[in-house]
Protein backbone atom coordinates (compact mmCIF):
# COMPACT_ATOMS: atom_id res chain seq x y z
CA UNK A 1 0.00 0.00 0.00
CA UNK A 2 2.65 2.47 1.07
CA UNK A 3 4.90 1.49 -1.85
CA UNK A 4 2.04 2.00 -4.28
CA UNK A 5 1.37 5.46 -2.88
CA UNK A 6 5.04 6.38 -3.20
CA UNK A 7 5.21 5.19 -6.81
CA UNK A 8 2.06 7.12 -7.69
CA UNK A 9 3.46 10.27 -6.13
CA UNK A 10 6.65 9.89 -8.15
CA UNK A 11 4.66 9.55 -11.35
CA UNK A 12 2.98 12.87 -10.64
CA UNK A 13 6.27 14.56 -9.73
CA UNK A 14 8.28 13.41 -12.74
CA UNK A 15 6.62 15.71 -15.32
CA UNK A 16 7.20 18.71 -13.06
CA UNK A 17 10.84 17.80 -12.61
CA UNK A 18 11.20 17.33 -16.36
CA UNK A 19 9.85 20.81 -17.08
CA UNK A 20 12.25 22.34 -14.57
CA UNK A 21 15.15 20.43 -16.10
CA UNK A 22 14.32 21.85 -19.51
CA UNK A 23 14.55 25.40 -18.14
CA UNK A 24 17.94 24.85 -16.48
CA UNK A 25 19.99 22.12 -18.22
CA UNK A 26 21.43 19.54 -15.87
CA UNK A 27 23.50 17.37 -18.19
CA UNK A 28 26.44 16.31 -16.02
CA UNK A 29 26.60 13.59 -13.38
CA UNK A 30 28.61 14.23 -10.17
CA UNK A 31 31.31 11.93 -11.57
CA UNK A 32 31.52 13.90 -14.82
CA UNK A 33 31.73 17.17 -12.88
CA UNK A 34 34.61 15.82 -10.80
CA UNK A 35 36.32 14.58 -13.96
CA UNK A 36 36.11 17.99 -15.64
CA UNK A 37 37.50 19.65 -12.52
CA UNK A 38 40.32 17.09 -12.51
CA UNK A 39 41.24 17.96 -16.09
CA UNK A 40 41.56 21.62 -15.17
CA UNK A 41 43.50 20.95 -11.97
CA UNK A 42 45.93 18.70 -13.85
CA UNK A 43 46.58 21.35 -16.49
CA UNK A 44 46.83 24.23 -14.01
CA UNK A 45 49.09 22.35 -11.62
CA UNK A 46 51.93 22.03 -14.09
CA UNK A 47 51.24 24.39 -16.98
CA UNK A 48 50.03 27.68 -15.47
CA UNK A 49 52.69 30.34 -15.98
CA UNK A 50 51.50 33.07 -13.61
CA UNK A 51 51.95 31.48 -10.20
CA UNK A 52 53.73 34.64 -9.05
CA UNK A 53 50.24 36.22 -9.06
CA UNK A 54 48.98 33.50 -6.68
CA UNK A 55 51.17 33.90 -3.63
CA UNK A 56 50.24 31.34 -0.97
CA UNK A 57 47.97 29.30 -3.26
CA UNK A 58 48.30 25.53 -2.91
CA UNK A 59 46.82 24.12 -6.11
CA UNK A 60 46.39 20.61 -4.70
CA UNK A 61 44.56 21.83 -1.58
CA UNK A 62 42.32 24.03 -3.71
CA UNK A 63 41.48 21.06 -5.93
CA UNK A 64 40.66 18.84 -2.94
CA UNK A 65 38.35 21.52 -1.50
CA UNK A 66 36.43 21.87 -4.77
CA UNK A 67 35.82 18.16 -5.47
CA UNK A 68 32.80 17.92 -3.12
CA UNK A 69 31.77 21.47 -3.95
CA UNK A 70 31.59 20.82 -7.71
CA UNK A 71 29.77 17.51 -7.21
CA UNK A 72 27.04 19.17 -5.14
CA UNK A 73 26.11 21.74 -7.81
CA UNK A 74 22.41 21.41 -8.63
CA UNK A 75 22.52 22.17 -12.36
CA UNK A 76 24.77 23.22 -15.25
CA UNK A 77 24.64 26.90 -14.28
CA UNK A 78 25.93 26.23 -10.77
CA UNK A 79 28.54 23.91 -12.28
CA UNK A 80 29.74 26.71 -14.55
CA UNK A 81 29.66 29.21 -11.67
CA UNK A 82 31.69 26.94 -9.39
CA UNK A 83 34.22 26.15 -12.10
CA UNK A 84 34.69 29.87 -12.68
CA UNK A 85 35.11 30.42 -8.94
CA UNK A 86 37.86 27.76 -8.94
CA UNK A 87 39.70 29.45 -11.81
CA UNK A 88 39.34 32.91 -10.24
CA UNK A 89 41.83 31.85 -7.55
CA UNK A 90 44.58 32.04 -10.18
CA UNK A 91 44.19 35.80 -10.67
CA UNK A 92 44.57 35.85 -14.45
CA UNK A 93 42.22 37.63 -16.85
CA UNK A 94 42.78 35.05 -19.58
CA UNK A 95 42.13 32.07 -17.33
CA UNK A 96 38.40 31.65 -17.01
CA UNK A 97 35.42 29.41 -17.75
CA UNK A 98 33.24 30.46 -20.67
CA UNK A 99 29.48 30.49 -20.30
CA UNK A 100 28.18 27.36 -22.10
CA UNK A 101 25.93 28.36 -24.99
CA UNK A 102 23.35 25.80 -23.95
CA UNK A 103 22.62 27.89 -20.85
CA UNK A 104 21.87 31.14 -22.63
CA UNK A 105 18.15 30.48 -23.32
CA UNK A 106 17.66 29.78 -19.60
CA UNK A 107 19.22 33.04 -18.39
CA UNK A 108 18.07 36.55 -17.64
CA UNK A 109 20.05 39.74 -17.00
CA UNK A 110 19.76 42.41 -14.36
CA UNK A 111 18.93 45.84 -15.79
CA UNK A 112 21.29 47.73 -13.52
CA UNK A 113 24.69 49.33 -13.97
CA UNK A 114 26.80 50.35 -10.99
CA UNK A 115 29.87 52.44 -10.36
CA UNK A 116 32.45 52.35 -7.56
CA UNK A 117 33.59 55.84 -6.59
CA UNK A 118 35.18 57.28 -3.44
CA UNK A 119 34.53 54.13 -1.45
CA UNK A 120 30.83 53.95 -2.33
CA UNK A 121 28.58 52.23 -4.88
CA UNK A 122 26.37 54.37 -7.12
CA UNK A 123 23.70 53.65 -9.71
CA UNK A 124 25.28 54.46 -13.06
CA UNK A 125 22.24 53.36 -15.05
CA UNK A 126 19.01 51.51 -14.42
CA UNK A 127 15.92 50.38 -16.33
CA UNK A 128 13.13 52.94 -16.65
CA UNK A 129 10.72 50.57 -14.89
CA UNK A 130 12.31 51.79 -11.64
CA UNK A 131 12.13 55.50 -12.56
CA UNK A 132 9.53 56.26 -9.88
CA UNK A 133 11.72 54.78 -7.15
CA UNK A 134 15.37 55.73 -7.75
CA UNK A 135 17.49 57.91 -10.04
CA UNK A 136 20.79 57.59 -11.84
CA UNK A 137 23.49 58.77 -9.42
CA UNK A 138 21.79 57.50 -6.26
CA UNK A 139 24.01 55.68 -3.78
CA UNK A 140 23.39 51.98 -3.10
CA UNK A 141 23.91 51.60 0.64
CA UNK A 142 23.08 47.93 1.21
CA UNK A 143 22.32 44.84 -0.89
CA UNK A 144 20.48 41.93 0.73
CA UNK A 145 21.24 43.45 4.11
CA UNK A 146 25.00 43.69 3.48
CA UNK A 147 26.87 46.99 2.97
CA UNK A 148 27.08 47.46 -0.79
CA UNK A 149 30.88 47.50 -1.03
CA UNK A 150 31.08 44.33 1.07
CA UNK A 151 28.43 42.64 -1.08
CA UNK A 152 30.41 43.21 -4.27
CA UNK A 153 33.63 42.21 -2.49
CA UNK A 154 32.24 39.01 -0.97
CA UNK A 155 29.69 37.85 -3.57
CA UNK A 156 30.90 39.07 -6.97
CA UNK A 157 34.68 39.55 -6.69
CA UNK A 158 35.47 35.87 -5.85
CA UNK A 159 33.97 34.89 -9.22
CA UNK A 160 36.16 37.22 -11.30
CA UNK A 161 39.39 36.30 -13.07
CA UNK A 162 41.41 39.49 -12.51
CA UNK A 163 45.17 39.88 -12.89
CA UNK A 164 45.40 43.31 -11.28
CA UNK A 165 43.81 43.10 -7.85
CA UNK A 166 43.72 46.91 -7.65
CA UNK A 167 40.95 46.90 -10.25
CA UNK A 168 39.05 43.89 -8.87
CA UNK A 169 36.24 45.85 -7.24
CA UNK A 170 35.84 47.98 -10.37
CA UNK A 171 35.66 44.79 -12.45
CA UNK A 172 32.93 43.50 -10.12
CA UNK A 173 30.56 46.31 -11.05
CA UNK A 174 27.41 45.73 -13.10
CA UNK A 175 28.19 47.43 -16.42
CA UNK A 176 27.04 47.20 -20.03
CA UNK A 177 30.18 45.28 -21.04
CA UNK A 178 30.77 43.28 -17.84
CA UNK A 179 31.82 39.67 -18.33
CA UNK A 180 31.49 38.35 -14.80
CA UNK A 181 28.88 35.65 -14.02
CA UNK A 182 26.74 37.70 -11.61
CA UNK A 183 25.31 39.69 -14.51
CA UNK A 184 23.26 36.57 -15.31
CA UNK A 185 20.91 34.29 -13.38
CA UNK A 186 18.61 31.48 -14.52
CA UNK A 187 15.18 33.01 -14.96
CA UNK A 188 13.61 30.10 -13.08
CA UNK A 189 15.64 31.05 -9.97
CA UNK A 190 13.55 34.23 -9.80
CA UNK A 191 16.53 35.98 -8.17
CA UNK A 192 15.87 39.44 -6.75
CA UNK A 193 18.26 41.82 -5.02
CA UNK A 194 16.90 43.82 -2.12
CA UNK A 195 18.61 47.21 -2.13
CA UNK A 196 18.68 50.13 0.23
CA UNK A 197 19.26 53.25 -1.85
CA UNK A 198 20.08 56.78 -0.68
CA UNK A 199 18.35 59.31 -2.92
CA UNK A 200 17.47 62.99 -2.63
CA UNK A 201 14.37 62.03 -0.65
CA UNK A 202 16.22 59.88 1.88
CA UNK A 203 16.60 56.10 2.09
CA UNK A 204 14.44 53.90 -0.12
CA UNK A 205 13.99 50.15 -0.49
CA UNK A 206 14.22 48.70 -3.98
CA UNK A 207 13.63 45.12 -5.14
CA UNK A 208 15.31 44.59 -8.51
CA UNK A 209 15.19 41.26 -10.32
CA UNK A 210 16.99 39.43 -13.08
CA UNK A 211 14.11 39.87 -15.48
CA UNK A 212 15.59 40.93 -18.84
CA UNK A 213 15.25 37.70 -20.82
CA UNK A 214 17.66 36.49 -23.51
CA UNK A 215 15.02 34.47 -25.34
CA UNK A 216 11.68 36.10 -24.58
CA UNK A 217 8.39 35.03 -26.09
CA UNK A 218 6.63 37.50 -28.37
CA UNK A 219 4.56 38.78 -25.48
CA UNK A 220 7.58 39.04 -23.20
CA UNK A 221 9.57 40.88 -25.88
CA UNK A 222 6.77 43.41 -26.29
CA UNK A 223 6.76 43.93 -22.52
CA UNK A 224 10.55 44.44 -22.42
CA UNK A 225 10.43 46.99 -25.23
CA UNK A 226 8.35 49.26 -23.01
CA UNK A 227 11.44 49.99 -20.92
CA UNK A 228 14.76 51.66 -21.65
CA UNK A 229 17.92 52.70 -19.86
CA UNK A 230 17.34 55.88 -17.85
CA UNK A 231 20.72 57.43 -18.70
CA UNK A 232 21.39 58.33 -22.32
CA UNK A 233 23.84 56.25 -24.33
CA UNK A 234 26.34 59.11 -24.60
CA UNK A 235 26.43 59.49 -20.81
CA UNK A 236 26.69 55.76 -20.33
CA UNK A 237 29.60 55.36 -22.74
CA UNK A 238 31.44 58.58 -21.90
CA UNK A 239 35.21 58.24 -22.07
CA UNK A 240 35.27 55.19 -24.35
CA UNK A 241 36.29 57.07 -27.49
CA UNK A 242 39.76 57.69 -28.95
CA UNK A 243 41.04 61.26 -28.69
CA UNK A 244 43.72 63.18 -30.61
CA UNK A 245 45.09 66.57 -29.53
CA UNK A 246 47.81 68.65 -31.22
CA UNK A 247 49.86 71.15 -29.18
CA UNK A 248 51.77 73.28 -31.73
CA UNK A 249 53.44 75.54 -29.15
CA UNK A 250 54.84 72.51 -27.29
CA UNK A 251 55.83 70.70 -30.50
CA UNK A 252 53.77 67.74 -29.23
CA UNK A 253 50.87 65.48 -30.18
CA UNK A 254 48.64 63.34 -27.94
CA UNK A 255 46.64 60.25 -28.94
CA UNK A 256 44.46 58.18 -26.63
CA UNK A 257 43.63 54.66 -27.83
CA UNK A 258 41.06 52.92 -25.64
CA UNK A 259 40.92 49.52 -27.33
CA UNK A 260 42.63 47.27 -29.84
CA UNK A 261 40.32 46.51 -32.73
CA UNK A 262 40.14 46.60 -36.52
CA UNK A 263 39.99 50.41 -36.55
CA UNK A 264 43.02 50.99 -34.29
CA UNK A 265 45.63 51.13 -37.07
CA UNK A 266 43.38 53.37 -39.20
CA UNK A 267 43.02 55.77 -36.26
CA UNK A 268 46.79 55.98 -35.85
CA UNK A 269 47.48 56.38 -39.58
CA UNK A 270 44.93 59.19 -39.78
CA UNK A 271 47.00 61.28 -37.36
CA UNK A 272 50.53 60.02 -38.09
CA UNK A 273 51.41 62.79 -40.60
CA UNK A 274 50.76 65.35 -37.83
CA UNK A 275 52.49 63.22 -35.18
CA UNK A 276 55.55 62.87 -37.40
CA UNK A 277 55.95 66.65 -37.62
CA UNK A 278 56.39 67.00 -33.85
CA UNK A 279 59.27 66.11 -31.56
CA UNK A 280 57.09 64.74 -28.74
CA UNK A 281 54.33 62.16 -28.98
CA UNK A 282 52.18 61.02 -26.02
CA UNK A 283 50.41 57.69 -26.53
CA UNK A 284 47.80 57.16 -23.83
CA UNK A 285 46.95 53.48 -23.16
CA UNK A 286 45.82 53.89 -19.53
CA UNK A 287 42.26 52.72 -20.20
CA UNK A 288 43.01 50.21 -22.94
CA UNK A 289 41.83 46.77 -21.80
CA UNK A 290 43.06 45.09 -24.98
CA UNK A 291 41.17 43.27 -27.70
CA UNK A 292 42.66 41.98 -30.94
CA UNK A 293 46.37 41.33 -30.49
CA UNK A 294 46.94 41.92 -34.22
CA UNK A 295 45.47 45.43 -34.14
CA UNK A 296 48.66 47.24 -33.14
CA UNK A 297 51.08 45.31 -35.39
CA UNK A 298 50.79 47.80 -38.31
CA UNK A 299 51.58 50.68 -35.92
CA UNK A 300 54.77 49.24 -34.41
CA UNK A 301 57.06 49.82 -37.46
CA UNK A 302 56.23 53.55 -37.35
CA UNK A 303 57.11 54.01 -33.68
CA UNK A 304 60.00 51.55 -33.21
CA UNK A 305 63.04 53.28 -34.68
CA UNK A 306 65.04 50.11 -35.33
CA UNK A 307 65.84 47.98 -38.37
CA UNK A 308 64.55 44.82 -36.68
CA UNK A 309 61.53 44.32 -34.44
CA UNK A 310 60.92 41.61 -31.87
CA UNK A 311 57.28 40.53 -32.24
CA UNK A 312 56.64 40.08 -28.53
CA UNK A 313 58.23 40.35 -25.13
CA UNK A 314 60.07 37.50 -23.49
CA UNK A 315 57.73 34.51 -22.99
CA UNK A 316 58.23 31.94 -20.27
CA UNK A 317 56.62 28.53 -20.16
CA UNK A 318 56.38 26.28 -17.10
CA UNK A 319 58.44 23.10 -17.40
CA UNK A 320 56.96 19.82 -16.18
CA UNK A 321 59.72 17.26 -15.58
CA UNK A 322 58.26 14.42 -13.55
CA UNK A 323 61.63 12.74 -12.99
CA UNK A 324 63.20 15.91 -11.58
CA UNK A 325 60.11 16.54 -9.47
CA UNK A 326 60.26 13.04 -7.98
CA UNK A 327 63.99 13.36 -7.30
CA UNK A 328 63.50 16.65 -5.49
CA UNK A 329 60.52 15.28 -3.53
CA UNK A 330 62.53 12.30 -2.35
CA UNK A 331 65.29 14.59 -1.06
CA UNK A 332 62.99 17.27 0.34
CA UNK A 333 60.19 15.18 1.86
CA UNK A 334 61.93 11.94 2.80
CA UNK A 335 65.53 13.02 3.23
CA UNK A 336 67.33 15.79 5.05
CA UNK A 337 66.63 19.13 3.31
CA UNK A 338 69.41 20.80 5.27
CA UNK A 339 72.05 18.56 3.71
CA UNK A 340 70.73 18.93 0.15
CA UNK A 341 73.51 19.78 -2.29
CA UNK A 342 73.40 22.96 -4.36
CA UNK A 343 72.97 21.11 -7.64
CA UNK A 344 69.75 19.46 -6.42
CA UNK A 345 68.46 22.79 -5.15
CA UNK A 346 69.25 24.53 -8.41
CA UNK A 347 68.25 21.86 -10.94
CA UNK A 348 65.63 19.61 -9.32
CA UNK A 349 63.81 21.69 -6.70
CA UNK A 350 62.28 24.24 -9.11
CA UNK A 351 60.22 21.39 -10.58
CA UNK A 352 58.92 20.43 -7.15
CA UNK A 353 57.91 23.99 -6.31
CA UNK A 354 56.40 24.70 -9.76
CA UNK A 355 58.74 27.55 -10.60
CA UNK A 356 60.85 25.95 -13.32
CA UNK A 357 60.49 27.92 -16.54
CA UNK A 358 61.75 27.62 -20.08
CA UNK A 359 62.38 30.77 -22.10
CA UNK A 360 60.63 30.91 -25.46
CA UNK A 361 62.62 32.97 -27.92
CA UNK A 362 60.54 35.65 -29.60
CA UNK A 363 60.54 36.00 -33.38
CA UNK A 364 62.43 38.97 -34.82
CA UNK A 365 61.48 40.47 -38.17
CA UNK A 366 62.83 43.30 -40.32
CA UNK A 367 61.24 46.72 -40.00
CA UNK A 368 59.82 47.28 -43.45
CA UNK A 369 59.29 51.02 -42.97
CA UNK A 370 61.89 53.32 -44.55
CA UNK A 371 63.58 55.90 -42.35
CA UNK A 372 61.18 58.62 -43.51
CA UNK A 373 58.23 56.60 -42.21
CA UNK A 374 59.65 56.06 -38.72
CA UNK A 375 59.02 58.46 -35.89
CA UNK A 376 62.34 59.89 -34.60
CA UNK A 377 61.00 62.03 -31.78
CA UNK A 378 60.40 61.09 -28.15
CA UNK A 379 57.48 58.74 -27.46
CA UNK A 380 55.86 58.78 -24.00
CA UNK A 381 53.57 55.78 -23.43
CA UNK A 382 51.11 56.27 -20.56
CA UNK A 383 50.10 53.02 -18.85
CA UNK A 384 48.17 52.17 -15.71
CA UNK A 385 46.24 49.44 -13.87
CA UNK A 386 43.74 49.24 -16.75
CA UNK A 387 46.37 48.72 -19.45
CA UNK A 388 45.81 45.03 -20.18
CA UNK A 389 46.04 42.10 -22.56
CA UNK A 390 46.69 43.21 -26.16
CA UNK A 391 47.61 46.69 -24.92
CA UNK A 392 50.39 45.14 -22.82
CA UNK A 393 51.65 43.33 -25.90
CA UNK A 394 51.69 46.67 -27.72
CA UNK A 395 53.78 48.23 -24.95
CA UNK A 396 56.22 45.29 -24.99
CA UNK A 397 56.85 45.92 -28.67
CA UNK A 398 57.24 49.67 -28.27
CA UNK A 399 59.85 49.51 -25.49
CA UNK A 400 62.32 47.99 -27.95
CA UNK A 401 62.83 51.46 -29.36
CA UNK A 402 65.40 53.69 -27.63
CA UNK A 403 63.14 56.73 -28.09
CA UNK A 404 60.21 55.21 -26.12
CA UNK A 405 59.61 56.00 -22.45
CA UNK A 406 56.88 54.23 -20.41
CA UNK A 407 55.29 56.61 -17.90
CA UNK A 408 53.50 55.98 -14.56
CA UNK A 409 54.68 52.47 -13.69
CA UNK A 410 57.86 50.54 -14.54
CA UNK A 411 57.19 47.93 -17.19
CA UNK A 412 57.43 44.37 -15.92
CA UNK A 413 58.37 41.32 -17.95
CA UNK A 414 55.07 39.48 -18.12
CA UNK A 415 54.57 35.75 -18.01
CA UNK A 416 51.75 35.28 -20.44
CA UNK A 417 49.10 32.60 -19.95
CA UNK A 418 46.02 32.33 -22.15
CA UNK A 419 44.58 29.16 -20.70
CA UNK A 420 40.80 29.13 -20.80
CA UNK A 421 38.37 26.32 -20.41
CA UNK A 422 35.05 25.33 -21.89
CA UNK A 423 33.09 22.24 -20.99
CA UNK A 424 33.35 19.58 -23.72
CA UNK A 425 29.63 18.98 -23.30
CA UNK A 426 28.95 22.67 -23.91
CA UNK A 427 31.22 22.71 -26.96
CA UNK A 428 29.32 19.88 -28.60
CA UNK A 429 25.89 21.32 -27.79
Amino acid sequence: MNNAVIKLALLFLLPLGFVKGQEIPNTLTPEQKAYELSLIWKEMSYNFANMDNCQGLNVDSLYAAYIPKIQRTRDDFEHYLTMQEFLAHFHNNHTYCMMPQQLMPSLAMIRLQTEYRDGKIYIRNISSQYADKVSVGDEIVRIDGVPAVEWFTQIVAPLISCTNQETLLEAAMFTSNALHPMIFQPKSYNTKLEMEVKSGNGLKKLLIGYDWLFSPSKEQEEEQLKYHWMATESENLAGNNNLFVFFPTQDAAYLRIDDCNAATADTFMKYFPTINQNMHFVLDLRNNLGGDGRAYSPITPYLVDKDSIMLSGMLLSRVNNSAYRAWAAARMLYGDPESMDEYTKRVYCPHLFNNAFDTIQATTVANGNPDSQRYHGKVYVLVGPRTASAAEGFVMQLVQSPNVCVVERPLRVLRVSRLWYRSPRASSA
